[in-house]
């Protein structure tokens, strides 16, 4: 059985026009330059690029920089990928399926947590090698307030699927790469929880590569959903016993007129003995910290309460 090819074979040279035919390296390179200079404005770049390289601009960030920045306690590191076990695992399968296909073809693919640090890489070695260069690698920061505009940082901010190619990235020193990224969602609420993202020298460069890594991050939203439908029901099986007290306690008030702020007290002072209870409450909503990552929701509307574990 032929493998199906993802990536184009690798190509030499600078002749980025046959990468991709409405981009011009010189004519990117000059009007990133006169930005920088206050010369003209970023008329004849991409719109989002423009308005990447003025939020980057306003941000202060340093157009000469060499490379991101990276996280040095690997205690910190190690930290970050613990808290974000949840969405590696539900990367493991889209990121299994797709290295034996980046062997060699000269691109890596990452998976960042919500503020754009790297908490997984794979793909080609001499590129994962060259990548450690700028800090492209776990550990490295990629949010557009510390390297300006590029696929990850961007793809955080907008929120949309991103490619930046070149001398289109905001920071001189990574503009020998070519990046697409795509944010991950939350299945439930929509925030934007990640960024998958497909990197490597310019000539790589294809614009349906993105859709590669858009299928990508679909596939690590829905593998996530599935996770947090069984987390939930395993949480609510888990508290059920300790909501039994609350619910049987007489001076625990359900009522059309309920006070949440009063309710919220109420709960948290009657959880079962051994649970740490927080209460956060307004009009609308209270919310209880069972435990370190279990938190009973209770909202009310006019007519009713209802009880939800998140």
């Amino acid at each position: 059985m032929v493998r199906p090819r993802y990536f184009s074979e690798a190509q030499h040279g600078n002749d980025t026009k046959t990468v991709e035919p409405d981009y011009s390296d010189g004519a990117t390179r000059r009007a990133w330059e006169n930005y920088l200079t206050g010369q003209a404005d970023a008329v004849s770049v991409r719109s989002e690029i423009a308005q990447s390289w003025q939020r980057s601009m306003t941000h202060g960030v340093d157009a000469t920089r060499s490379q991101s920045r990276k996280i040095e306690l690997e205690d910190e590191i190690h930290r970050l990928r613990r808290k974000n076990a949840h969405l590696r695992s539900a990367a493991l399968a889209a990121f299994s399926r797709l290295e034996p296909h980046l062997a060699d073809a000269k691109a890596m693919l990452i998976l960042t947590d919500k503020n754009g640090v790297i908490i997984d890489a794979i793909g080609d070695h001499s590129v994962l090698d060259e990548g450690q260069n700028i800090h492209l690698e776990i550990g490295g920061v990629w949010n557009e307030d510390v390297i300006g505009t590029n696929g990850i940082g961007t793809a955080l901010k907008t929120g949309k699927p991103t490619y930046v190619h070149a001398a289109e990235h905001y920071c001189q020193g990574v503009q020998a790469w070519t990046c697409a990224g795509v944010p991950i969602f939350d299945p439930f609420d929509r925030t934007v929880i990640g960024v998958v993202d497909l990197s490597g020298p310019p000539h790589i460069f294809r614009r349906h590569n993105i859709a590669l890594v858009v299928a990508a991050a679909r596939e690590i939203e829905d593998l996530g959903r599935g996770r947090l439908d069984r987390r939930a029901q395993q949480r609510l099986d888990r508290v059920a016993g300790r909501l039994a007290p609350v619910e049987a306690a007489e001076h625990v008030a359900v009522a059309r007129d309920v006070s949440m702020h009063g309710l919220g007290r109420r709960l948290g002072s009657n959880l079962t003995r051994g649970v740490a209870a927080h209460a956060v409450a307004d009009q609308e909503q209270a919310e209880i910290l069972l435990d370190e990552d279990v938190v009973l929701v209770v909202r009310a509307t006019a007519a009713n309460v209802g009880l939800a574990v998140s």
